[in-house]
């Protein structure tokens, strides 16, 4: 009776264990987002990857924070990093791999001629087996370089598909002004 009651702790043990490794290390998600950048951007090389952590919000969010990442795609080096990355379906996208809902904060992006600092997207993102079909959300950042152009405390609302990209209702500040347009 001794040995089957410790068999059972032990067996309860690694169940904790491993539910622990699945959803608060971020091992597996480095170890796979390669092969899912590769699925659904077929251009993009994701260069490196650091996920300074990760958590599991019940019932649905999976939470990384401290993120960076060097993306090549269409002859261009993309440096990323987010203070948190949160994916707000996670079991729902796990179970028919149809639609992401995604949010960053503290995001910033580089490329030769362009810099974000200091921005967030909230987005919904539609797959199809092998691609991207649609993508819905909102852009807010604190910094925005478009050289030579500087904005700041900018909005606007993107959607689009693979062939295309349209933004709308963008609002910004520069140069001491206030820029609007569709």
């Amino acid at each position: 009776m001794r040995n089957l009651f410790f068999g059972t702790l032990v067996l309860i043990a690694l169940f904790i264990g491993a539910f622990y490794y699945v959803f608060y290390t971020p091992a597996l998600i480095v170890k796979e987002l390669p092969l899912v950048v590769e699925k659904y951007f077929k251009d993009a090389t994701l260069s490196s990857l650091n996920i300074g952590g990760q958590s599991f919000e019940y019932p649905e969010t999976l939470k990384l924070s401290k993120i960076s990442a060097e993306v090549e795609w269409k002859n261009d080096t993309y440096q990323i990093e987010a203070e948190e990355f949160d994916i707000l379906n996670f079991q729902t996208f796990l179970k028919d791999k149809k639609q992401v809902v995604l949010r960053a904060t503290g995001l910033t992006v580089q490329r030769k001629n362009f810099g974000l600092k200091k921005g967030a997207v909230d987005a919904t993102v539609n797959l199809s087996a092998d691609s991207i079909s649609g993508y819905t959300g909102i852009l807010r950042n604190g910094e925005l370089n478009l050289n030579p152009y500087q904005l700041s405390g900018s909005q606007a609302k993107f959607e689009g598909n693979k062939d295309h990209l349209k933004i709308s209702e963008i609002n910004a500040q520069a140069y001491g002004g206030q820029v609007k347009g569709d």
